[in-house]
């Protein structure tokens, strides 16, 4: 059977029309509906440490909160291993900001840092970044070292007023919670001793000096150069 030019141009059209690489919307993925979208948990405003006499007070706020079931604050003196401090219920579900207040009312002393984790009805959780803390105790005050900043050559003065005489037990740690130096020294009779940089054998860098006499704390800083 002879077609003309014009049915067969038609005929080839109908052909392609019916076959599914004309069929484009069944080709691309579908797109996920609205209520596939995850929402964060809450949105922490802020989670703070300070110390208040001998304490530390943690405050955090929330702007809000969804399936939100409790808040656990950790501690940790290496950012390795956490201690649990205190476990606080969450709001649940709200949309107006919230204010939580806890206390360590037994503070590890010298540097440490504390963590904030929350935790959803279904278990899943989130955790603050790390906030440092520098607890003294109650005798940080009268712990002194000279010079500070200390350089090469010069002898370090500690120096504890109110313990001459007595023998101290004297730990150097460093930014990272490692003790780098430590050893038991005698006071002479105005309370000081003096350590130079070869007896201690650690790098330059920010140290807190911690001594403990009778069961004492006492604490400085000190910068070596």
């Amino acid at each position: 059977m002879n077609f003309s030019d014009r049915s067969v141009l038609i005929l080839m059209v109908m052909m392609f029309a019916t076959t599914p690489f004309f069929n484009v919307r069944a080709q691309w993925p579908a797109l996920p509906s609205p209520s596939t979208v995850v929402s964060l948990p809450i949105e922490l405003i802020r989670f703070d440490a300070h110390v208040n006499g001998t304490k530390v007070d943690l405050r955090w706020a929330t702007a809000y909160e969804v399936n939100n079931d409790l808040f656990i604050i950790e501690r940790t003196k290496n950012a390795v291993d956490f201690e649990v401090i205190a476990v606080t219920p969450g709001a649940g579900n709200s949309n107006s900001v919230i204010n939580y207040h806890e206390m360590d009312m037994d503070p590890l002393y010298g540097a440490s840092y504390y963590r904030l984790k929350q935790i959803d009805f279904n278990g899943d959780f989130t955790i603050s970044e790390l906030v440092p803390i520098n607890f003294m105790g109650q005798h940080g005050s009268i712990v002194t070292v000279s010079p500070n900043p200390v350089v090469p050559g010069q002898p370090i003065l500690l120096k504890i007023a109110e313990l001459a005489g007595l023998e101290v037990f004297v730990e150097m740690i460093d930014q990272r919670g490692l003790v780098m130096y430590s050893d038991n020294v005698t006071l002479d009779a105005n309370g000081s001793c003096y350590l130079t940089r070869s007896e201690l054998g650690i790098p330059p860098g920010v140290y807190h000096v911690s001594t403990i006499v009778q069961g004492e704390h006492y604490g400085t800083s000190l910068v070596i150069e």
